[in-house]
């Protein structure tokens, strides 16, 4: 796998090559990423090198199967001082498990009642790396009931759930939050009175940006009937 740790980008026929090694030996595939992560923070200028891809094609289906060692083993990067490993860890892990795991939860679960600050924030940077979507719901729950760090860390849940993928049209980002407070509603009945507050908070946040979406769109829409015309 040497000559695959200079080659700028892990594509689909790079895959094929490493199936074999992500099969047998699935710690082995982590530990290349990680030395991919290791070239780019010594190159850093170095614009053409992707160490981690932006997603898996085939790979990432044995790497599944072994979930427990290679969340594990990708946890550790963690621990280095340079926030790309932070970065580069969390995006393999969503590379990885792009719909999210059973196992995954539990170890972010696991982290959330260490109460420790250290894993909140590995938590968080996980969560990051997603969309927003549904199923980090209930890992969002666990951490505002059970982490010590809800209040500090507010902005980065609030961060972590409204993050949208591609959207569309003048109204696309408004009509993406009012989704994500629907997506919500359900908290409100939650028997936790720390979840009934956070999501109060967390809707008058999303309101606040649905009205900044909505006033920056009708403002582009108006800028260019006068420019253009109907």
């Amino acid at each position: 796998m040497g000559n695959l740790l200079l080659v700028p980008r892990i594509d689909y026929h790079a895959e094929e090559i490493l199936m074999p090694v992500a099969n047998k030996y699935p710690q082995k595939a982590i530990h290349f990423f990680y030395k991919r992560v290791e070239n780019k923070e010594k190159n850093k200028d170095d614009f053409n090198y992707d160490a981690i891809p932006f997603d898996l094609h085939n790979l990432n289906e044995p790497l599944q199967k072994q979930a427990k060692v290679v969340i594990a083993d990708i946890i550790k990067w963690y621990s280095q001082k340079t926030g790309r490993f932070e970065w580069e860890a969390s995006h393999l892990i969503q590379a990885i498990f792009p719909a999210f795991n059973k196992e995954l939860e539990k170890e972010l679960i696991r982290l959330i009642k260490s109460r420790k600050e250290k894993d909140a924030k590995i938590v968080l940077s996980i969560l990051r790396a997603y969309r927003g979507e549904p199923f980090l719901h209930n890992i969002c729950k666990h951490f505002v009931k059970h982490s010590p760090y809800v209040e500090k860390f507010q902005s980065s849940l609030f961060i972590a759930l409204s993050q949208t993928g591609v959207v569309s049209g003048e109204y696309g980002f408004v009509n993406a939050y009012k989704q994500k407070l629907e997506e919500v509603q359900s908290w409100k009945k939650d028997g936790s009175k720390a979840v009934r507050s956070f999501v109060k908070e967390y809707e008058d946040d999303l309101n606040k940006q649905i009205a900044f979406e909505q006033k920056r769109a009708d403002e582009d829409i108006e800028l260019r009937k006068r420019e253009y015309g109907e």
